[in-house]
Order: C-alpha cells, then sequence, then structure tokens
C-alpha cells in the first residue's frame, strides 16, 4: 500500500465554454440555387446544397425535419433565363434528392424537347441555428494564493442554460480545489476477490501503520503477470479519497435513492 498526497492534480479555476444551437420554431429556407441554370432538351443536372442559416446566410447551419421540395412551390422550370418565359416544363420536370444533416444532393431533369432554365430552387425545413456564446467562469481565490493559478478549461455545445453551466464549473471546483489522498494498493494471486473491484466501485480501507481507515473511489486498475518463478498475477488499484458529497451513485443501496436527501450530479 503506498499513500501519497500530492497538488498534481490541483484545479481552482474552471471555465466552461458553449456555442449552443436551438431548432427554429417556424419552417426556413435552409438552402437554395442563386444562379439560374439549364438544363438541356431530355437531358439532367446535379448538384450539391449546404444548408445556411437563414439570417447569416455565410454561416453553414444544420436542419431536421426537411420537406422534399416540391414541384411548382420550391421548384420551377421556365422557357427564359430571366424568368419571363413560362413556367410550363415544371409539369415535365421531375427531381431526384437526397438530404443529410448538413447538406443535400439533387438531381433535376427536363423532360420537354427545349432548354429549360431553373429559375428557383430551394430547401425548406427547420434550421439549427447558433445561439450567443456562453463562457461561465469560477475561482477559488484561497487555493490559488496557495497553489498558483490551475485552470480547467471545458467546452460542450450542449450546455445551454447558465445556470445549469455555472452550478457544473461549482462542482468541479469543490471536487478539486485541494489535493486529494491517493492510496495504491495491490493484491496477488489473491483469486477470485482481486479480480471483483472495478473502476468507480467505492472500497473502505484500513491499515493500522498509516491510520488509513476511509472510503476510496477506485480510479485506475493494472493488471502484472510473471511467470519467471511460477504464476504470479498483480492487480494494482488506484484509490482517490471518497468526500460524500450526497450525490447519485447508480446501483448503490444507500447513494442510490434519491429521496434520501441525494442530488443529481455529472
Amino acid at each position: 500500500m503506498v499513500v501519497a498526497l500530492s497538488a498534481n492534480d490541483v484545479v481552482n479555476r474552471v471555465k466552461l465554454d458553449s456555442d449552443p444551437r436551438k431548432v427554429s420554431t417556424s419552417v426556413n429556407t435552409v438552402a437554395w440555387l442563386e444562379e439560374v441554370v439549364s438544363i438541356p432538351a431530355s437531358s439532367s443536372i446535379g448538384f450539391w446544397l449546404s444548408y445556411v442559416d437563414p439570417v447569416e446566410i455565410n454561416v453553414p447551419t444544420p436542419a431536421m425535419s426537411l420537406t422534399t421540395p416540391v414541384r411548382s412551390t420550391d421548384w420551377l422550370l421556365n422557357t427564359a433565363s430571366d424568368g419571363s418565359g413560362s413556367n410550363s416544363l415544371t409539369t415535365v420536370g421531375s427531381l431526384n434528392i437526397t438530404m443529410f444533416a448538413e447538406s443535400a444532393v439533387a438531381s433535376l431533369f427536363n423532360g420537354s424537347g427545349v432548354t429549360a432554365y431553373v429559375n428557383k430552387f430551394q430547401i425548406r425545413g427547420f434550421s439549427v441555428q447558433g445561439k450567443p456564446h456562453r463562457q461561465i467562469q469560477t475561482d477559488n481565490t484561497s487555493s490559488q494564493s496557495v497553489y498558483g493559478l490551475r485552470d480547467m478549461v471545458l467546452s460542450n455545445d450542449m450546455w445551454r442554460v447558465r445556470s445549469f453551466m455555472q452550478d457544473l464549473s461549482q462542482m468541479y471546483l469543490d471536487d478539486a480545489f485541494e489535493p486529494h489522498e491517493r492510496v495504491d494498493f495491490s493484491f496477488v494471486n489473491e483469486f477470485d476477490s482481486m479480480l471483483i473491484p472495478q473502476v468507480g466501485d467505492l472500497v473502505r480501507l484500513v491499515n493500522e501503520p498509516s491510520q488509513i481507515n476511509s472510503v476510496f473511489s477506485i480510479s485506475g486498475v493494472r493488471h502484472d503477470v510473471q511467470l519467471a518463478a511460477g504464476l504470479e498475477h498483480r492487480v494494482t488499484y488506484r484509490g482517490e479519497y471518497f468526500a460524500n458529497r450526497n450525490w447519485l451513485i447508480l446501483d448503490h443501496l444507500t447513494y442510490g435513492k434519491l429521496d434520501s436527501g441525494r442530488t443529481l450530479a455529472l
């Protein structure tokens, strides 16, 4: 058993960054042809379109619940390149399209005997638009004065609520602003008990010379097998001191009950 107390993993400033997105509540035009293209008689053309933000059209933006472009509503085939002719060619045209999350590939066929001009082509759907950048920073100044500034920077675009980010950063800070007691302990050829503990399990260690009698959480497992002097299978566990913070721990007889004063955490 090896006991260690190190400041290497101390964190006293937590920064959380997020560039969240939100699905639009209304249908948007998410992609379109900006130029007029021509299709020779009895021929087809193919093209790719990437979805963009309906407002900031230079910003690539995913979309969902896309609608297959409707003839005469979303695409037109005209007899004139400036659209001054007849859209009658639309009735003899056909469209094949495959739509993905961020782009679409389409093929338009002109079934008439004259050149057709695509004066309009658009794809509609619910745009997954970007929202303002969010950043939360939480500091522990007393820890910084002792150990110096030690940063943790995390980024996740799924974080959309500032109050949640604030609570999360505080949770990380509370867990790491001071050094954690760590214990490495090993078993040799203690089958089958040495194979039972897994990462995340809680174990109670008792060692009289070091005055250890506490609960530790297993954060690492290493197996070493030596055959030089017969089979020697050594398992070394890394344990971190477990401070009960009333968090929910799944499948635990006591800590796994939300109705006993425990709260959800990551």
